[in-house]
C-alpha cells in the first residue's frame, strides 16, 4: 500500500499543498517520500517498499526517454513475464520494480497497456511532451483513487483525507451520499461523502489535457458461456487458476504471511500456497478475550 497525490494546475506554487497531502497519508507509505514538480503539475508519492526495497524504486519515477513520470500504488502480478517480453525487445531496466515495467510498457502502448496488467493498482502518468495527465484504476477497484476539479486546479489522491489536506477541496457533505448511507449502508461510487470529490470508477481511465478531461472504460465484467464440459473439468480449471494467481502474489522482497479469518477464503489461500509448493507459511489470526471479568 502506497499513497499517491497530485495537482494539475497552471499555478506552480502548490508545493505546500502537495506536501500537506503526503503528510496526511504518511501511514500509506512510511519507507520513502518523493515529489515531482514542474510547470503545470505537482506529483507526490509515499512509498511502502514491497518489490525492490532499494532506492531504485523511488517515486515519482521517470521513464527511460524522460517523457513520462509515474506515481503508482499497487502490485502488478504478471510484471515478470511482461518484463521478460520487454527485455527480449531490447529494453533495459535499472530496478526490479513493477513500476518500471509499467513505464516501459507505457512508452510503447500508452494507456492501451493497462489491459495487459494483472493486479491491483491506481496510478497517474504525466506526459511531459503533450502536457497531459492520465489516471488509471484497476479492473475491480481494489486500490482507491479520488479526484476533484477545483477552481485552483485538478486534485487527486489515494484518500479523501489527502484531498482535504490539500486545502483546495471544499468541505461540503454530499446529501445524496448521506441518503445512500441510510439506505444501503455505504456510498455508491463514483459518489463520495463530499460533493466536490469523485471516485474514479474501477476499470476506468481518466485523461486530462488543458482544462478538459474525459473518462474511458477499459474493462467490464461480462457473462460468457462456460467453456467447460463438466463440473469436474470446471473444478479442476478453477483450482489451477487459484493456485497460479496466489503463487503470483507471493512475489515480494518482504516476508509474506496469511491472515486466517476462520472463513473459507483465507483457508483456500493457504491450501493454494501449499499446492504451489510453498513451505513454512506464516499465518496470523486475531482473537478477542470474551471471558467475563469483574469490573473494577
Amino acid at each position: 500500500m502506497c499513497g499517491i497525490a497530485g495537482i494539475f494546475s497552471s499555478n506552480n506554487n502548490h508545493k505546500p499543498n502537495l506536501l500537506a497531502m503526503l503528510a496526511s497519508m504518511k501511514h500509506r507509505g512510511p519507507d520513502d517520500r518523493g515529489t515531482w514538480i514542474e510547470e503545470g503539475i505537482h506529483l507526490g508519492h509515499n512509498r511502502l517498499s514491497i518489490i525492490d526495497i532499494s532506492t531504485a524504486g523511488h517515486q515519482p519515477m521517470v521513464s527511460a526517454s524522460g517523457r513520462y513520470v509515474i506515481v503508482y500504488n499497487g502490485e502488478v502480478y504478471n510484471f515478470l513475464s511482461l518484463r521478460k517480453e520487454l527485455e527480449q525487445q531490447g529494453v533495459g531496466f535499472h530496478s526490479h520494480t513493477d513500476t518500471e515495467v509499467i513505464l516501459a510498457l507505457w512508452e510503447r502502448e500508452q494507456e492501451a497497456c493497462v489491459r495487459r496488467l494483472r493486479g491491483m493498482f491506481a496510478f497517474g502518468v504525466w506526459d511531459r511532451q503533450s502536457r497531459t495527465l492520465t489516471l488509471v484504476r484497476d479492473r475491480l477497484g481494489i486500490k482507491p483513487l479520488y479526484y476533484s476539479q477545483t477552481p485552483k486546479g485538478f486534485v487527486f489522491a489515494s484518500e479523501i483525507k489527502g484531498m482535504l489536506a490539500s486545502g483546495l477541496v471544499e468541505k461540503k457533505v454530499n446529501p445524496v451520499a448521506i441518503a445512500l448511507i441510510l439506505q444501503k449502508g455505504y456510498v455508491q461510487q463514483p459518489l463520495t461523502i463530499l460533493e466536490s470529490v469523485t471516485a474514479l470508477m474501477p476499470g476506468h481511465i481518466l485523461k486530462l489535457e488543458n482544462e478538459s478531461n474525459y473518462t474511458e472504460e477499459y474493462w467490464r465484467l461480462e457473462n460468457q458461456p462456460t467453456p467447460y464440459q463438466s463440473d469436474e473439468e470446471a473444478i479442476h480449471a478453477i483450482r489451477q487458476m487459484v493456485i497460479e494467481s496466489v503463487n503470483e502474489e507471493m512475489i515480494s522482497d518482504r516476508p509474506v504471511g496469511v491472515f486466517l479469518s476462520g472463513g473459507l477464503d483465507s483457508t483456500v489461500l493457504v491450501a493454494a500456497l501449499k499446492a504451489a509448493g510453498h513451505q513454512h507459511i506464516k499465518t496470523f489470526t486475531v482473537g478477542f478475550d470474551v471471558t467475563n471479568k469483574e469490573r473494577s
